[in-house]
């Protein structure tokens, strides 16, 4: 792991994949994805044979939700039929977490929503694009950055509440 001040930026190693983190919220134009320090340790660290397969975004969205609870908004929104799924557990549907991997074009997106609290949503979007090439230049990255981060954005709100699309 290395740590580049001032900023917190955070480069993790290991799992066969190199991972860059922004640990903090804001505005994503103002960012820097990838700062001129982290791509000189990444040719540095990374073997000249070795070849990127693929690349990818991950965003985490903390909702808040205040006409009813968390667990009645999933089941209501991911649920067809509550009574039913709870007859079949021989049990109270209590929980439900819901996880929705789909694809659009070359794109494969992971989204995972998790009750934080009761009025609280976590969602965490992975993009995983796969690539034959190398990563993409600075300008190329970071527009892609901030296309992704409104796609993602859209979809975690158009599936709860269907205002955003």
């Amino acid at each position: 792991v290395a740590v580049f001040p001032p900023r917190p930026l955070v480069l993790q190693i290991g799992d066969r994949r190199i991972r860059y983190s922004i640990p903090r919220g804001g505005e994503i134009a103002s960012m820097n994805v990838l700062p001129d320090a982290v791509g000189q340790s990444f040719r540095e660290i990374v073997p000249k044979q070795s070849k990127i397969v693929a690349y990818g975004f991950n965003f985490d969205f903390l909702i808040s939700v205040a006409e009813k609870n968390v667990s009645e908004l999933f089941n209501e929104k991911f649920v067809a039929d509550s009574e039913a799924l709870s007859h079949k557990l021989n049990g109270e549907l209590v929980h439900l977490t819901p996880r929705i991997v789909f694809r659009r074009e070359n794109i494969i997106y992971d989204l995972i929503y998790e009750v934080v609290e009761d009025l609280h949503i976590l969602a965490h979007m992975n993009v995983h694009i796969a690539t034959a090439t190398k990563l993409p230049r600075q300008n190329i990255l970071k527009s892609r950055y901030e296309q992704e981060y409104e796609s993602a954005r859209k979809t975690v709100l158009a599936l709860l509440d269907g205002n955003e699309q």
